[in-house]
């Protein structure tokens, strides 16, 4: 199945084998063209290994896993912020 991909920053571990991502897309309004931000969270699927929190993770829209689940995590793609100061 090829899905989307997105880019979005771990807000929470749920469990497991899940976490909580967030990412904020730009929309111009229709009528008055106002630009405005609006931030989208999801559930992915983590495998491997869990990442922590604040890392950028990249993920991939997969079938449904669980009720509100249907992504999976395909790559961390950088660090926190505290563990790169330890």
């Amino acid at each position: 199945m090829n899905g989307k991909t997105i880019f979005g920053t771990v807000d929470k571990i749920c469990g497991l084998n899940t976490v909580r991502i967030s990412f904020q897309e730009k929309i111009i309004h229709p009528i008055y063209k106002k630009k405005y931000a609006q931030t989208r969270t999801y559930k992915v699927h983590v495998k491997n290994t869990m990442p922590s929190l604040g890392d950028i993770i990249e993920i991939k829209e997969c079938k449904p896993i669980s009720k509100t689940k249907c992504w999976i995590m395909v790559e961390t793609e950088s660090t926190s912020k505290e563990t790169a100061i330890k």
